[in-house]
């Protein structure tokens, strides 16, 4: 009996597919790179993708792989059953045997069906892992949506934040189970871990926190966007808030053998709303660790400005913001091409300005003769003596 190919290779091959859809110059590109993937992970050889058209309402086919040219021009139907008998035809799957079929959803409704034949016997049952990982594939293609439109042809018009809202929120449900197995595994229900299982199973968190603040972010562009996201902000005080966005980010330190320099008088104030600095701070020092080469030194140091107000500076000796990108890094689904390949959206900075903006201050990047890359958060300053400084 073929087999698909295992787990592990199908959710690399979905991780590299994911930066490629994020890379694509266009959606059709994109689109084009999502149906030869579905296909591969299922270990098939034909699959096919069908858009709604915003003009007449109907499903056409925007994408094929394996199929003979022209076949799949004379598709244009509803939603219905009609459809997926026809993409079933479409995809020669006999008697329904091998075919997989999964919504594409945007603002809770479908715009779309993936769909693949699975390379199994057809006396075999379907493995819902199949199913989960073509519709981990339409995550990816509602995402991709979301970037733009193409210039011609039958295209999709979805506002981009509806597309983003929907994965986050589908993302949450599965993310809680699995940082919930992730601690029962670390809790030992399951049995006593060797060491070696032990690390992994501590990356796997790891991992989760990861994919959790990824969704978060998408959750935030989207109010971001829509201008329903509210900040609570008052004075308080700046040295706790940075010390609690070290802690956060010191196991990532560790491994990568970091030195994290803090240097903030405990008299400064400033007018922020506390957990959303320190998101920033976070997103921040993250950037940093990404950039610098191991052995090396994070700095993050509070001074107040001539103005009468307090800037936060947090600085890396890594490669540095090339010339002239000094605004690209900012705008949302940008990562500059030359710098240490990172997993993500691009969304981090582009936030991180948002909401440094809405607390009334500013985020920017230096350029200097140093090297390595300084960001600049400035927020309006309150000033009372509280503690001494946290210097490290």
């Amino acid at each position: 009996m073929t087999r698909s190919p295992g787990i592990p290779n199908q959710l690399q091959r979905l991780t590299a597919v994911s930066r490629v859809l994020g890379e694509s110059a266009s959606v059709q590109e994109a689109l084009d790179t999502a149906v030869t993937c579905a296909a591969e992970v299922l270990g098939g050889e034909r699959a096919v993708l069908v858009l709604k058209d915003p003009d007449d309402g109907l499903l056409h086919v925007q994408a094929a792989h394996g199929l003979k040219p022209g076949s799949a021009d004379r598709v244009a139907e509803p939603l219905s059953e009609r459809l997926v008998r026809r993409l079933e035809t479409l995809l020669d799957a006999s008697a329904g045997h091998g075919f997989i079929g999964v919504p594409i959803i945007s603002g809770g409704a479908v715009v779309g069906i993936l769909a693949a034949v699975r390379a199994t016997d057809i006396r075999s049952s379907a493995d819902p892992r199949d199913e989960w990982l073509l519709s981990a594939l339409s995550d990816q293609v509602a995402v991709a949506l979301a970037r733009g439109t193409d210039g011609g042809g039958r295209g999709p018009r979805l506002r981009g934040d509806d597309a983003l809202t929907m994965v986050a929120h589908d993302l949450r449900s599965p993310l809680s189970a699995l940082k919930g197995y992730v601690h029962l595994l670390q809790q030992g229900r399951f049995g006593a871990l060797t060491d070696s299982q032990e690390t992994v199973v501590d990356r796997l968190g790891g991992i989760a926190d990861h994919i959790n603040a990824l969704a978060q972010n998408i959750q935030d562009f989207g109010e971001i966007a829509d201008g329903t996201l509210e900040l609570d902000t008052r004075p308080v005080q700046l040295w706790p808030i940075v010390e609690e966005a070290r802690t956060m980010i010191g196991l990532r330190v560790r491994e990568q053998r970091l030195t994290v320099r803090v240097s903030v008088p405990g008299v400064l104030k400033v007018v922020a709303a506390p957990d959303r600095l320190r998101q920033v701070l976070i997103q921040l020092l993250d950037n940093a660790i990404k950039h610098a080469p191991e052995d090396s030194t994070v700095e993050v140091r509070a001074e107040e400005t001539t103005a009468g107000r307090v800037a936060v500076l947090v600085s890396d000796e890594g490669p540095g913001v090339p010339p002239g990108s000094e605004e690209t890094i900012f705008e949302a689904y940008r990562q500059l091409h030359g710098q240490r390949e990172c997993a993500g959206l691009g969304l981090g900075l582009a936030i991180g300005r948002a909401l440094i903006e809405r607390m009334g201050g500013k985020l920017t990047v230096l350029q200097d003769s140093r090297r390595g890359a300084t960001f600049r958060v400035e927020l309006a300053r309150r000033g009372e003596p509280h503690s001494p400084a946290s210097d490290s």
